[in-house]
């Protein structure tokens, strides 16, 4: 079925994909297509394609992606395991980025970053603020301190923000979480 042009055959089980136009910039914009950038949004069965031809070329490359791991990068992963272990108490939470833990264990970033990850199935990073978060889990149970004060402790500079990464750990804020605990210590007695 053809619409008066042969090249533009349309087919009744296929469907148009969208066209979004937006004028470029710097190029005046007409009435008509000139200076006009078209994008177009693939369908599923072209992103399908798309991935399935990535996997297929991830297979047969011959570069090697699994990370082989020396002994030296092995204890070096542990002690910064133990670093971040250490910096996170109950009296104090010593404040470590990424590169301060990379220096002080002498690896470079990336190293750190997959021996992590192979050792122990998370980034270093996620592992430091799990510590963080579980600590502060436990004082929002055992103490009576304010929320501002833990999320100080716990070098959260920003009480909201600490309250948000809290909700999105815990599904619930650190308040909420109080209360529950409270709740639930009522009950046991």
């Amino acid at each position: 079925m053809t619409n008066g042009n042969p090249c533009k055959q349309s087919f009744p089980h296929q469907k148009r994909q969208k066209v979004k136009t937006r004028p470029v910039p710097d190029l005046p914009a007409d009435n008509d297509q000139r200076g006009k950038i078209r994008v177009f949004y693939p369908t599923l069965w072209a992103t399908q394609i798309l991935h399935s031809a990535l996997a297929k070329i991830a297979e047969d490359s011959p570069w090697d992606h699994s990370f082989k791991m020396t002994d030296v990068v092995r204890e070096r992963v542990i002690s910064s395991k133990k670093l971040m272990d250490e910096s996170v108490t109950r009296e104090n939470v010593r404040e470590l980025s990424l590169e301060d833990i990379c220096q002080l264990c002498q690896l470079n970033v990336f190293n750190l970053n997959r021996g992590f990850w192979a050792l122990y199935g998370n980034s270093p990073m996620q592992y430091y603020y799990e510590l963080k978060f579980n600590l502060a889990l436990s004082l929002l149970a055992e103490t009576d301190e304010s929320i501002t004060h833990i999320s100080n402790l716990m070098n959260f500079n920003n009480v909201a923000y600490f309250c948000l990464l809290f909700k999105r750990k815990f599904n619930e804020t650190p308040s909420q979480n109080r209360d529950r605990v409270k709740r639930k210590k009522g009950r046991k007695r």
